[in-house]
Order: C-alpha cells, then sequence, then structure tokens
C-alpha cells in the first residue's frame, strides 16, 4: 500500500492495522477530505467520523444508503442535532445507539430513545452526559435497574425527583425499596405509576395509591404486577368486572366467563390495561366495535386473541392477515371461518407454515392457490398437490 495512502487514512482515524478505529484523532493532522472520500467506502466511512469534515461534505455523504455511513455520521463528536435525528430516524439500532450517546443529540431525539423498547439505547440515553432533567425523571422510573443507576449517579438528575422517589419509597440510589412517606399525595404517586413499571411497583406499595391507580396496577402486562397489587386493592369492583368477564381469581390466568359485560362494562375494561383488554377479547360477546379498537393494540397478544375471536369483521380480518406478529397471522389463519379475500392475503404470507395453513383451508379457492405451484417451499406445493389432487378426484 502506497505511504501516503496510509499516512492519509491514520491522519482520518483508522488503527495501524486498518482493524478499526481510533479513538482520538491525530493532532493537528491535515486531511485532505475529497481525496480521502474518493477513495470509496473506508474513506468515506474514516471521512463521516472526523470532526473536521464539515456540514457540506456530511450533507452529501448521508444520501448515501449504507447505515454504516450513517452510523459513522452519528460518531462524529461535530455532528449537529439536525444530522442526528435524521440518523435516529433510521430503523437501525446501531445507528440509534449512536445518537443515543451522542452529546449534542437533541432533547426531542433523546426523548424518544428513552421510550424505546431496547434496553440498550435507555441505558445509552441515561448515560448521556447532556440527557436533560425531563428525560431522566422518566427514566427515574423505568422498569430496568441498570437504567435506573445511571440516572441515579447522574449530574442532571433533579434533587426534587429523587426526594419524591424516595417519599414514594424507592432507595436514593434508586436500586429497592425503603420507607415509604405518608404525607405523599395520591396525585403525586399517581404521576410516578404513569412515568414507568418502577413507578408502578412503587405505587403498588403506597398506602395512599388511589382506587384509579390501582385499577391500572391490576390490569397490568406484569403477572407479579397484578399480584402485588391484589394484595392491597382486593375490595375494589373491578376485580368482579374482570373475573365476570373471565379473569381468574388471582387475576393469573383465565377461566370461562360468567356473564355478559354491559357496553359501559367492555368500554371499562377496555380503557385499561393489557390484562383487561386480553380478558376483554377473549370474551365471546364482546362487540365488534370494542374488537376493532383492540385489534390495533400494540400488546401482540391481546390482537392475537383479537385474531381468534369469531365476532370479527372481515375488514379487522384483513388487517390482521398483514400483522407483524406471526403468531397473530397463525391464530388467524387457524380460525374456523375466514373469507376468501382473506386467505388470499394469507396465501402470501411470509412464513412457509400459515401458506400452508391457507392452503389446506377447505374455503380458499382451488383457483387461488394455482399460483403457490411453483413455491420455493416444498411443503406449500405438496400441500397444493394435495388440494389439487382431492379436488379433481
Amino acid at each position: 500500500m502506497p505511504a501516503e495512502v496510509m499516512a492519509l487514512w491514520l491522519a482520518a482515524g483508522a488503527l495501524p492495522d486498518l482493524s478499526g478505529f481510533s479513538e482520538a484523532f491525530t493532532s493537528g493532522a491535515e486531511v485532505d477530505f475529497d481525496t480521502l472520500i474518493g477513495m470509496g467506502p473506508w474513506g468515506k466511512v474514516l471521512a463521516a467520523r472526523h470532526p473536521a469534515v464539515g456540514r457540506p461534505r456530511l450533507d452529501r455523504l448521508r444520501e448515501s444508503a449504507d447505515w454504516k455511513m450513517i452510523a459513522a455520521i452519528a460518531e462524529n463528536p461535530s455532528a449537529d442535532p439536525e444530522l442526528l435525528e435524521y440518523a435516529a430516524d433510521l430503523d437501525r439500532f446501531d445507528v440509534k445507539l449512536r445518537v443515543a450517546g451522542h452529546p449534542g443529540a437533541s432533547t426531542e431525539v433523546l426523548d424518544r430513545l428513552s421510550s424505546e423498547v431496547d434496553t440498550r439505547l435507555r441505558v445509552a440515553v441515561a448515560q448521556n452526559p447532556n440527557a436533560p432533567a425531563a428525560v431522566l425523571r422518566r427514566l427515574a422510573c423505568d422498569g430496568t435497574s441498570a437504567v435506573r443507576a445511571y440516572v441515579a449517579v447522574h449530574a442532571n438528575f433533579a434533587e426534587a425527583d429523587r426526594r419524591l422517589l424516595v417519599s414514594a419509597g424507592a432507595r436514593s440510589d434508586l436500586m429497592g425499596f425503603g420507607e415509604t412517606d405518608s404525607a405523599l399525595s395520591a396525585e403525586a404517586i399517581d404521576r410516578l405509576a404513569r412515568r414507568g413499571h418502577w413507578g408502578e411497583w412503587l405505587a403498588a406499595r403506597h398506602p395512599n395509591t388511589a382506587a384509579g391507580t390501582f385499577e391500572r396496577l391490576l390490569t397490568s402486562a406484569d403477572p407479579m404486577l397484578r399480584e402485588a397489587a391484589l394484595r392491597r386493592a382486593a375490595q375494589l369492583d373491578l376485580l368482579g368486572v374482570l373475573r365476570d368477564a373471565g379473569s381468574r381469581e388471582d387475576l393469573q390466568g383465565f377461566t370461562e366467563p360468567r356473564r355478559a359485560l354491559s357496553e359501559e362494562e367492555q368500554v371499562r375494561l377496555a380503557g385499561l390495561g393489557p390484562w383487561a383488554n386480553r380478558v376483554l377479547a377473549r370474551h365471546p360477546q364482546t362487540r365488534s366495535a370494542v374488537l376493532a379498537g383492540l385489534a390495533t393494540d400494540n400488546d401482540p397478544q391481546i390482537r392475537r386473541e383479537v385474531a381468534r375471536h369469531e365476532g370479527i369483521g372481515e375488514s379487522v380480518q384483513i388487517g390482521l392477515a398483514s400483522d407483524v406478529s406471526h403468531d397473530v397471522r397463525w391464530a388467524l389463519v387457524n380460525r374456523g371461518s375466514l373469507s376468501a379475500e382473506v386467505l388470499g392475503v394469507l396465501l402470501g404470507d411470509p412464513l412457509p407454515t400459515i401458506r400452508v395453513a391457507a392452503v389446506q383451508n377447505r374455503r380458499t379457492p382451488t383457483a387461488a392457490i394455482g399460483s403457490l405451484r411453483f413455491d420455493l417451499d416444498e411443503d406449500v406445493r405438496a400441500a397444493v398437490r394435495e388440494r389439487m389432487s382431492s379436488a379433481s378426484a
């Protein structure tokens, strides 16, 4: 390799063995960025990471469809909030992780990333030296202790927020439970419960927690939280409705519904937590309008229960036939009754097992399965041959 090429790469931040990137850039080294960018993908990534490359070149580099290029921009110490927001919008974990830890990320972007499902992203936000107090306030109620550990020692974590959590029954390091303050208001406890799963656990233990807050805790997706809340709120009338609707007495499983639910009771359960929604989605007399709303819930377990329900209309079935969760689509394809249009959608499913089930469904028109004779999956082709054979017999 020419010495001048190696010198340019090293000056731009490459390791001597070219296996990766240096954490520090060569002080005072002049870098010919245009030449570097012209050297191909490796040179472009080196340029994108360098703090002196300049915004015009970064704008050109971000036009690349390669996520590695966007990740390199997100690592650039000089990347401004607009560039970082652009990078955060890319649906790629590696890029989001770099943005979450970047000191230049805006409050809006950090707030959005602090709500991500992946714990590693929330940890990165909690470690960000410029994470604002408002974002840390919510992360202090995060259900994962690794996130709270970084919040507890963050310079921007407001002492007023720490005192509130301690009053609610948290230790000052946010790593466990302490004594509760009986003077804390029910409104303050409810706000904590709405901020995150740790806040819900604090509310489940506090003597001043209001009935409305307990209703959300009793219908949480977390069975352990439901159990803890039940010990403190055994007299709530909601429990009777849940049990009548098909929840076990201990809220840890399902049983046969005891009675039909009124329209008001159905609306009430639909507005509560995932457990209430799952119970409601299983009830055989739940109204179709309520089921249509549950079919768009973020919880795939709720959507799966809706997919099994005999009361959903064709428009809801068509939406569920393209659900992102294969469990939902599998529940749908195994229903007793599906229209030809819904089955047509399922015939194009990315999972061979679902295509096989759609082919085997006797409601699927024979003419609709003809194109699957050349399916890439042998099981699908075999199911088509069997259907064709039985149809011609």
